[in-house]
């Protein structure tokens, strides 16, 4: 788990992505992100690792910003 959630190149992890200074409400955060796409559908999973926070979202259609969603919905829940 720790070599999952070690940056290797950039903010590439095993399989995810690794955000260690996540803005949010200006406190920093250390973020797991891992997007997903394929014919049309997209899933999104986000974890905050100080707080235990995980928001996964799945959709049906490709039109969807799901990153910007995801940020939004972190937001909101971090108040």
């Amino acid at each position: 788990m720790n070599a999952m959630l070690t940056p290797g190149l950039g903010e590439f992890g095993y399989g995810v992505w690794i955000y260690k200074d996540y803005n949010i409400h200006g406190k920093m955060y250390t973020v797991v992100k891992r997007p997903g796409s394929i014919m049309g559908a997209q899933a999104m999973l986000l974890h905050i690792l100080e707080n235990g926070t995980t928001v996964i979202i799945l959709c049906n259609t490709n039109t969807v910003n799901l990153d910007d969603l995801a940020a939004n919905i972190i937001d909101k829940i971090t108040e």
